[in-house]
């Protein structure tokens, strides 16, 4: 059996293990949770007090929101305003360019060969190099939080918030899981 070297050895370790990470980052989307969170939102009342939690369900006459790891009634006659907020993606956009970076500087660095002489073009160092870019770069495209709309109830037209009570209902962890349970299966 013929001896490659360590640099062979540590950039077939690198490669198996980018592809597992990229496995993983591909999974079908019903292997990686059980449930549906509904969106985070705040809601503004008549009064001018905000609660801020998770969307669990809308009901007939009132928001079911998780807030601290309790469910929080609100009453629709006393909402104002709800605010649906947007998550950030920052996470998981740094990730990505990060792993993309490194399979690219990967590549990159065997293309050299694992020689002291090429420096950074080793494969371990050009995959943390390039993946560190990639990394920036992710973070800084990825979309941060933020609010993605406001539904106002108060003050509109009976008809314009019997919609707008509806809209909510599609943001609502309830909706989403009874989504998930509706869709055919493969």
């Amino acid at each position: 059996m013929e001896d490659r070297g360590p640099g062979v050895r540590s950039s077939t370790a690198m490669l198996l293990v980018c592809a597992i990470a990229v496995g993983i980052l591909i999974q079908p989307p019903d292997l990686s949770a059980k449930a549906r969170r509904g969106v985070d939102i705040v809601v503004t009342e008549l009064d001018g007090n905000q609660a801020k939690g998770e969307l669990i369900a809308v009901k007939p006459d009132s928001l079911l929101l998780l807030r601290g790891g309790a469910d929080v009634s609100i009453p629709r006659a006393k909402i104002h305003s709800v605010q649906i907020l947007r998550r950030s993606k920052n996470g998981s956009g740094t990730f990505i360019g990060f792993l993309g970076g490194a399979l690219v500087g990967i590549g990159w660095g065997v293309s050299y060969g694992d020689s002291g002489t090429h420096g950074i073009r080793t494969p371990v160092n050009a995959g943390v190099f390039v993946g560190s870019l990639g990394a920036l770069i992710g973070f800084l495209v990825s979309p941060g939080g933020g609010v993605d709309s406001t539904l106002v109830l108060a003050g509109s037209s009976t008809l314009a918030t019997d919609e707008n009570w509806d809209r909510l209902r599609a943001y609502s962890r309830e909706a989403r899981g009874a989504k998930r349970l509706d869709a055919p299966e493969p």
